[in-house]
């Protein structure tokens, strides 16, 4: 590539699940996150910490419920917002806000999380 150029290289979602040793999974996983998120990307992992203890505890632990308020996020992420905090929700907008200012775009507005 010319000096000027820049490319990302990723792989497809399809190969992670394919990866039969559970440990090159989790790192295959990690790089797909911090090819996003870059260094954002401890944040995610934070938040999304918090709100499977959000969940947990919620569900008193019970796997079943667990997986339905999962199946339910995974069809309608916006539902999201109802799990988070304040604090998270904060968290996510400042995340956004970075990651716009590093690609050079202005920051969203408008409601959201």
């Amino acid at each position: 590539l010319d000096d000027d150029v820049r490319a990302m290289i990723t792989v497809h979602p399809s190969y992670l699940l394919r990866l039969p040793d559970p440990h090159a999974k989790a790192e295959a996983y990690d790089a797909k996150v911090k090819s996003m998120l870059g260094d954002q990307s401890e944040g995610a992992y934070q938040i999304s910490s918090g709100l499977m203890e959000t969940i947990v505890s919620q569900t008193g632990g019970d796997q079943e419920k667990m997986q339905e308020i999962m199946s339910k996020l995974l069809a309608n992420p916006q539902a999201l917002e109802q799990y988070l905090t304040p604090a998270q929700r904060e968290k996510i907008r400042t995340m956004a806000s970075e990651m716009e200012k590093k690609k050079g775009a202005a920051p969203a507005s408008g409601s959201g999380y």
